[in-house]
């Protein structure tokens, strides 16, 4: 019998594992219950103690669907179908960018999912579609009508004062140079 909520989680993970064999998400899950319900510090310890003998990879397998678990776990309506090989996919979009949690809740809200396979359809289709670009900031113009941007050995005049004569005159001082 279990003295304490840690030793309580320890055994029901175990007995679990036994008799169902759980999914990564499951025991992700069980790992974010553990520590939002205060039996553990962190997700590190909790992890540590209730799959302490999982091998390392296993546990690191584990660790990657804490994300998926916390981003879209109230949402999936098949989350313990969720492959592993998918599941690792949607976690590392999940840290990678910043929108793709947004994505995956509209395509799933506006298409609720009547199978574990029109899931893993859906959330396949999120990560193909390419993250919104990123719009670059204006350069700043170092004079009215000329913007400088340099790097990797080049430099790089733009504007509409970058004219064939403006060219001539930068190459003619540029020689002077030496």
């Amino acid at each position: 019998r279990p003295e304490t909520s840690a030793e309580a989680y320890v055994a029901m993970v175990e007995e679990n594992e036994i008799r169902l064999g759980l999914s990564f998400f499951e025991r992700a899950r069980i790992v974010v219950q553990a520590v939002d319900q205060r039996v553990y510090d962190s997700e590190k310890q909790a992890l540590q103690s209730l799959f302490s003998t999982a091998r390392a990879a296993k546990r690191s397998k584990i660790k990657s669907f804490i994300p998926l678990v916390r981003e879209l776990g109230d949402l999936l309506r098949f989350p313990t179908h969720v492959p592993e090989k998918l599941g690792l996919m949607l976690s590392r979009a999940l840290s990678e960018d910043a929108g793709f949690a947004a994505r995956v809740r509209a395509a799933l809200e506006a298409r609720p999912p009547e199978s574990p396979e029109a899931e893993a359809r859906i959330l396949n289709q999120a990560l193909k579609r390419p993250a919104e670009p990123v719009s670059k900031p204006p350069r700043p113009e170092l004079v009215p009508g000329i913007a400088l941007s340099s790097g990797r050995g080049r430099v790089v005049l733009d504007g509409d004062r970058v004219t064939p004569e403006f060219v001539a005159r930068l190459q003619d001082w540029i020689r002077r140079q030496g």
